[in-house]
Parts: C-alpha cells; sequence; structure tokens
C-alpha cells in the first residue's frame, strides 16, 4: 500500500513537501532496534524516521551510488612499483593529438 505524506525537510525552515511511501514491515532485532528508539529519543525524532534514514543512505551506498568524482574515491595501493617510468612514457601528448588544432 502506498500513502501520500509530507515530509519535513529542514526543521529550521519549515520547507515541506510531498512524496509517496509505501508501508512495510520488517522484522528487527530487538537490541538493534532498541538502540534505533534510544537515540531517536535522544534526538526527538521518531525511530521510524532514522531506520527511513538508514534505508536511504544504504540505497545511496549500496544499491544506486551516485557517480563520485575521482578526487573523492579512497586511494589504495597496488604495490610497489615495477619499472619506474622513463621520459617517453608519458602518453598525454598522444592522447591530446589532434585535439587542439
Amino acid at each position: 500500500m502506498c500513502r501520500k505524506r509530507s515530509v519535513e525537510v529542514d526543521r529550521s525552515v519549515s520547507i515541506r513537501y510531498d512524496i509517496f511511501m509505501s508501508t512495510i514491515t520488517v522484522d528487527i532485532p530487538d537490541p538493534v532496534y532498541r538502540d534505533f528508539q534510544d537515540y531517536a529519543k535522544r534526538l526527538d525524532r521518531p525511530a521510524a524516521e532514522l531506520v527511513r534514514e538508514a534505508m536511504e543512505l544504504y540505497r545511496e551506498q549500496k544499491i544506486a551510488p551516485k557517480h563520485r568524482r575521482l578526487s573523492d574515491m579512497p586511494t589504495v595501493s597496488v604495490g610497489e612499483i615495477l619499472k619506474p617510468l622513463g621520459p617517453d612514457d608519458d602518453l598525454l601528448g598522444e592522447m591530446l593529438e589532434g585535439r587542439f588544432e
């Protein structure tokens, strides 16, 4: 069942927009749900709101990640240098050849 709901975007400005939501039932271990309830109480927010945010974060990171800039990606080591680059090893000139003529 899908229902329309007004959602507050920013509490300080009180901007609201309408979205459609589905009601679901999920089995959650009691300790996990208690953690959500306790944290929600400290923030003065409903636990359901935190669960929705957690699901959205999971979706953004695992299911439908947005394209990121290369500079935002973590660096990784691929091992030691096998052969140092020499002056003739740069391909930039070949890649740009004819592009600015």
